[in-house]
């Protein structure tokens, strides 16, 4: 989640509470400011306190939800995990089915018999 914003006056104090957001208590804003939460959460509480200015303040706000990349993809490690479990998969498919039409092919030969 990634949240942006302008404060128009002296400053005021944000404080998230949700999910992994320790580095967004009591922080200081004035003019523009961004700040990420990744991994984010579903609920969080937004508190601006301007009981310390003086004082108006104009404070527009806004959040936008932004997606990562699956895990394979991100991760070098587990692209490549990936790849080699994909290739054991289709090695033993194809192993089994071989197995099976060698199998179905000794049965008619047997019977031709």
């Amino acid at each position: 989640m990634k949240g942006e914003g302008t404060v128009e006056g002296n400053g005021i104090y944000l404080t998230v509470y949700g999910y992994n957001t320790k580095n967004l208590e009591k922080s200081y804003l004035g003019g523009r400011y961004t700040f990420v939460i990744d991994p984010a959460d579903d609920l969080y509480t937004f508190i601006f306190d301007n009981t310390e200015g003086r004082g108006e303040i104009l404070v527009q706000f806004t959040l936008e939800e932004t997606w990562t990349r699956p895990l394979a993809i991100s991760s070098p490690h587990s692209l490549v995990a990936s790849l080699i479990g994909l290739s054991l998969f289709l090695t033993g498919s194809i192993i089994l089915a071989l197995a099976r039409i060698r199998r179905t092919r000794n049965l008619r030969v047997s019977r031709s018999l």
